[in-house]
């Protein structure tokens, strides 16, 4: 709980770029184009019984809410998510990246787990949370709030 607090916050600068590899090509993208979106933080620390569960959840939150999310990782976890990506079948490869920012992942609490957050217009990472492997109900309950919040669009 410590860390989620105190990664609650923390701010990604907008002049960032962060990168994928996709069709055998480096692509760069300013972090700037991520404002008001749900990002799951993979630290590289993080093991992979911690974030495997999170990934049903996610495919949850894109294929029932609808809501559109990118995945963060540091530069030498890349390829490892992205395979399990790929493993459990998840077409999330293109929105897949890394971020080269060390100020960042050196400012942020939470070096062992993967964590969601909610961008804001200021790239601050909002609403943070750390999935619980073995009670998902949580990242769903999480998925369902942020969707509530800020990705239903009332019709009426």
């Amino acid at each position: 709980m410590t860390s989620v607090i105190n990664t609650d916050g923390v701010a990604v600068s907008g002049d960032r770029y962060i990168y994928r590899i996709y069709n055998q090509k480096k692509d760069s993208l300013l972090m700037d184009q991520l404002v008001n979106s749900l990002i799951l933080f993979v630290p590289q620390k993080s093991c992979n019984v911690c974030y495997d569960e999170i990934y049903d959840a996610l495919k949850y939150a894109h294929d029932s809410l609808n809501i559109k999310y990118s995945i963060i990782t540091e530069k030498g976890k890349y390829n490892e998510v992205r395979n399990v990506i790929m493993d459990l079948g998840i077409n999330m490869r293109e929105c897949t990246y890394y971020l080269e920012d060390s100020m960042f992942w050196n400012k942020i609490s939470v070096t062992y787990a993967p964590f969601l957050s909610y961008l804001d217009d200021a790239l601050t990472c909002r609403h943070s949370f750390i999935p619980f492997p073995n009670h998902s109900k949580y990242s769903y309950h999480y998925l369902n709030l942020l969707w509530k919040r800020y990705f239903f669009v009332n019709k009426t």
